[in-house]
C-alpha cells in the first residue's frame, strides 16, 4: 500500500486557522465540552493531535494501548517492546497528517485515535483473498519494512499490515483513492462507557471530510468492540480473518480461539468518509 507523502499536504495546516471556532493555547479544538456519561458533571475536550504531543502519546500507549491491545496479550509482549518496536513508529507516522485526534480530561490524555492517509490506486497490486497456508514470507517482508526486531512484535505487525494491505480489494478498480486509515484507538480504562471512541473517529471524520482529500475511511478491529462499533459508524465489515487461522512454518500464532477481549478474528471496516462524519455518535451503544 503506498503511503501519501505528508509534504504533499503542505496547504493543510495542523495549527488552528482564523476560521476555527474555539482556540487552547493555540491548538485547535473540535469538541470544547464533552460530557462523560460515567462522570456526571465532567467533561472532556476532544482536539486535533500536534506532533508536539508525541512525548504524551508514547507515554500513554504503553500504559494503555500496548499493554491492552488484544495481539499484544495473546503473544504475552512487553508493552515497553511493543512500544519501542511498533507503536511509536506508527504515532509518529500518523502524527505526520493532521487528522489524529485526542481526548483530555485537563491536560491528561484520556483517549485517542490516530490516523494517516494512505493512496491506493488503479495500479495497486491486489492481495490474494484466500488465506496464505503459511504467513511467514508476509510476515518477515512487513517485518523487514518497519525495521521489527522483535520475534513477537512482527507477528502482530504481519498480521495487521496483511489487514490492511486487503482493503485494496474492496475500492472500486482503475481509480486512484486516498483513503484515512485510523490505525489506532484506545480509551483509559477509567474513562470507558462514554463513547469517547466513537467521537473521536466521527469528529476527526468530520474535519478529514472538510478538507475534500479523501473519499473512504477503514480500520482494523482487533477488538471486539471495535468491531461491533465500526458498523454503527457507516464503517461496514469487508473482511475478516480469524486467529487460529494465521500460521508460521507450522506454527500456530495465537494459541487462543478468542483473543481476551472476545474477538475471534480481525475484521476490515470500510466506509465513505461523509457517511462516518454524518454519524450521530452520541446516541450510540458501546463500552468506549
Amino acid at each position: 500500500m503506498l503511503r501519501l507523502n505528508p509534504p504533499a499536504l503542505s496547504k493543510m495546516h495542523r495549527f488552528l486557522s482564523t476560521s476555527s471556532p474555539f482556540f487552547k493555547a493555540g491548538r485547535r479544538v473540535l469538541v470544547p465540552e464533552y460530557p462523560l456519561k460515567t462522570k456526571p458533571g465532567k467533561s472532556v475536550s476532544i482536539e486535533l493531535a500536534e506532533y508536539s504531543d508525541l512525548p504524551l502519546i508514547t507515554e500513554y500507549s504503553e500504559k494503555s494501548f500496548s499493554a491492552e491491545e488484544p495481539l499484544s496479550v495473546a503473544l504475552g509482549v512487553d508493552p515497553k517492546v511493543m512500544n519501542d518496536q511498533l507503536t511509536n513508529k506508527v504515532s509518529s507516522f500518523c502524527l505526520d497528517f493532521p487528522f489524529s485526534t485526542l481526548a483530555f480530561d485537563g491536560d491528561k490524555l484520556v483517549a485517542y485515535i490516530m490516523v494517516s492517509l494512505d493512496i491506493i490506486d488503479g495500479n495497486h497490486p491486489r492481495l490474494p483473498k484466500e488465506i496464505p497456508e503459511d504467513f511467514g514470507p508476509l510476515f518477515e517482508k512487513y517485518a523487514n519494512k518497519f525495521g521489527i526486531t522483535d520475534p513477537k512484535t512482527a507477528d502482530i505487525t504481519g498480521t495487521v499490515w496483511y489487514a490492511c494491505d486487503m482493503v485494496a480489494n474492496f475500492l472500486p478498480e482503475g481509480e486512484k483513492h486516498i483513503v484515512a486509515h485510523g490505525e489506532m484507538g484506545s480509551v483509559m480504562k477509567e474513562y470507558t462507557g462514554n463513547n469517547l471512541v466513537a467521537a473521536l473517529i466521527v469528529e476527526g471524520a468530520k474535519h478529514i471530510a472538510s478538507t475534500g482529500l479523501c473519499d473512504y475511511y477503514y480500520g482494523t478491529a482487533t477488538a471486539a468492540a471495535t468491531a461491533h462499533l465500526n458498523p454503527q459508524l457507516g464503517l461496514r465489515e469487508v473482511w475478516s480473518l480469524k486467529v487460529k487461522d494465521i500460521s508460521v512454518g507450522g506454527r500456530r500464532v495465537y494459541k487462543q480461539d478468542v483473543l481476551h477481549e472476545g474477538a475471534d478474528r480481525i475484521t476490515i471496516n470500510l466506509g465513505k468518509i461523509q457517511d462516518v462524519a454524518n454519524t450521530d455518535y452520541l446516541n450510540k451503544k458501546g463500552i468506549f
